[in-house]
Order: structure tokens, then C-alpha cells, then sequence
């Protein structure tokens, strides 16, 4: 009996040290204001992904963050997201998501492990270290009105002396390329420094962060925001100062972030019939979660049918709020054209005019 004992607790010990936080599926936490939209059958579909089987049995914890609180700026979402983040394990790996422009690229089991292993890599020399998604577009209005070091001094306290506009409202609207330039040579030059295998996606976007809970809690700490502040333009400073505290998932391996920029051009990811996965075309990466930013509702709904979405993506997208964080609105695909369209067109009519003269 005694050695029966012995064995129980042996086995009852190595079954709680197989399940510390670092071991643990990830905390998804997702931020949406609206409660209409967490219904699975919403049109928003992340949360009908959620509540698929196989997904469900690898990301167990899936939260709401923000349900019911008033949107006051991209504060907001780091103000509600840091009171969910209290009630977990410091070193449990958190995934925070926007909502609605946002897909789980068929998650499952094989999925989370490769996430896991790959969230490791990205951050191997960055103890402490968040994976931000890497976009092609900068930048977010508020930059514009800042110069790098207006926001955080060196020892990582706030200046005092400027705050983030709230990029697209009122008169925080983007001033122009001017502006933003310093900005973007300053995160060119880190994309330089790490070796980074794109000179496109380097620019921080905020849509999605994933890192330990302590480590999500320290940067929101740090930053301090208000709400009516931009949480991308904060965490972009805090990349300039402190490139160890933040991994750029340049590579799309965790984070699929599309160009919507550039219209449906920008709709890069390709669906791998073998994998039943949407790949990078560039890197062949199969990210876990695809963003959709800008208000790329064109490409999410042409995405999200091959997940099995089935909607009114047009409904979506008049019923999406008006402006967004960069202050520019992505062409429709209907009168997107690229330079070399534009010459020829009118090439065509000129000559057309000159014939029928």
C-alpha cells in the first residue's frame, strides 16, 4: 500500500509539472466592445471559429476583453485587455486580437504547436520580448504629429511633454509623407539591425500582440496610455527604444498581416489545398491568426469562405465605424488601378479621341 501511494503521488506530481503555465495552451483575449458582435452567429466570424471543435480543444481559455465599455481610443483596448490580463498566469503565452478584422487560419492541434515553437524562435534572444505583426503600411496619423523620442525618454518614462493624438479623429489627421519619414527610417534601420528578410513588412501594427502575460502587463505599464491615445504609435516608440522588448514578425509566421493598401493586390496570403491553410506566397509561412487592417473587408470575406464563412460582407463593411487609424481609406477593388493601368488607359483614350477626330 505504501508503495501504491508513493507511485499515486510520484504520478500526481509529474502530472502538475506537465501543466505549469509555460506548458499551457495560450489565453486568447479577444478585445470587442459591441456584444452583438461575440454571438457565433454573427457576422463576425472569429467568434464562429472559436466555437469550432477542433479549435476549441487547443485554445481552451478564449476571453473578451472591453464587452460593454465605451471606445474612447486605441487606449481603451490596452486599458480592458490589462484587466483580463490580472487573472492569468504571469508566464502563461497571451494572444490579444482585434475582433472583427481578424481570422484563425484553421487552428488546430498541429497548429499550436508550431505556434509555440515558433513564438520561441521569434523571441530566442529577446528574454522578455513580445511578437507584434509586421504591416507594409505606416503610418498611424498620430505619428505624424510626434517625432521619434516626443513620447518615452531613454529610461522608458513618458517625456511629459506630448501625448498621442487619437489618429483619425478630430484634427489628428495624417500631416503627410514628410512627417512620417522619420519614423520610418527609424524602423527600417532595426528591420536592417535584425537581419530582417523583407524590406516591406516592417512596420509595427498593434492589431494583434502575443507574448507572456508579464511581459503584455510590463508594456502596457510602460506606455501608461490614456485612452484616447494610439496604442500602435506608443508601442512603435517603445520599438525604437527598446528593440529587445519587441519581436516584428517579419516573416508572417505567427501574425498574416494583408496590404490592403494596396487593394486586392494586397490580398496576399494563398490558399494551400494540402495544408487546408492560407500560406505567405513570400515566406511559405502558415501564420496562426490573419489581420485584415485598414478595414480590408474585401479580402477578409474573400478568406473567410475558404474557412467556411458564409455572410453579408457588404452589410459588414457599411456597418464598419467611419475612418480608421491611418486616416486613409484603402481603394475598392472595383476602381483599384495600378500605375500601369492608369498610363495605358489613357493612353487608349487619347489615341481614340486622335482617331475619331
Amino acid at each position: 500500500m505504501r508503495n501504491f501511494k508513493f507511485a499515486f503521488f510520484t504520478a500526481l506530481l509529474s502530472t502538475v509539472s506537465a501543466s505549469t503555465p509555460e506548458t499551457k495552451p495560450p489565453v486568447v483575449v479577444i478585445y470587442e466592445t459591441e456584444k452583438s458582435q461575440i454571438h457565433p452567429s454573427a457576422n463576425n466570424f472569429i467568434f464562429q471559429q472559436i466555437h469550432e471543435p477542433l479549435t476549441r480543444e487547443v485554445l481552451d481559455d478564449v476571453r473578451v476583453a472591453g464587452t460593454g465599455q465605451k471606445w474612447k481610443g486605441w487606449g481603451s483596448k490596452a486599458k480592458h485587455v490589462a484587466q483580463e490580463l490580472q487573472s492569468v498566469e504571469p508566464d502563461r503565452l497571451v494572444i490579444v486580437s482585434d475582433s472583427r478584422d481578424v481570422l484563425l487560419n484553421n487552428f488546430d492541434s498541429d497548429s499550436l504547436k508550431k505556434f509555440v515553437e515558433d513564438f520561441k524562435s521569434l523571441t530566442a534572444n529577446k528574454e522578455h520580448a513580445i511578437v507584434v505583426g509586421a504591416e507594409s503600411q505606416c503610418c498611424v496619423s498620430a505619428l505624424t504629429h510626434a517625432k521619434p523620442g516626443d513620447f518615452l525618454n531613454d529610461d522608458l518614462s513618458r517625456t511629459g511633454k506630448k501625448e498621442t493624438c487619437n489618429s483619425g479623429k478630430g484634427d489628428c489627421l495624417h500631416k503627410g509623407n514628410v512627417f512620417e519619414q522619420p519614423w520610418k527610417d527609424a524602423m527600417h534601420k532595426i528591420a536592417n539591425d535584425e537581419g530582417a528578410k523583407t524590406s516591406k513588412n516592417v512596420y509595427l501594427n498593434t492589431g494583434i500582440i502575443i507574448g507572456k502575460a508579464k511581459d503584455i502587463l510590463s508594456a502596457y505599464a510602460t506606455l501608461n496610455m490614456k485612452e484616447a491615445e494610439d496604442d500602435q504609435a506608443l508601442f512603435t516608440e517603445l520599438l525604437l527604444k527598446k528593440p529587445e522588448l519587441i519581436a516584428l514578425d517579419y516573416e508572417q509566421k505567427l501574425i498574416g498581416n494583408n496590404a490592403w493598401s494596396e487593394g486586392m493586390d494586397g490580398c496576399v496570403f494563398d490558399w494551400d489545398a494540402e495544408m487546408q491553410k492560407f500560406k505567405h506566397p513570400e515566406f511559405e509561412t502558415f501564420p496562426a491568426f490573419l489581420h485584415f487592417q485598414g478595414k480590408f473587408y474585401e479580402c477578409y470575406g474573400k478568406l473567410a469562405r475558404k474557412l467556411g464563412y458564409i455572410g453579408n460582407m457588404r452589410r459588414k463593411l457599411a456597418d464598419a465605424p467611419q475612418g480608421n487609424n491611418y486616416d486613409t481609406k484603402p481603394p475598392s477593388p472595383a476602381i483599384r488601378s495600378s500605375p500601369t493601368s492608369i498610363i495605358f488607359s489613357i493612353t487608349a483614350m487619347l489615341f481614340a479621341r486622335h482617331l475619331f477626330q
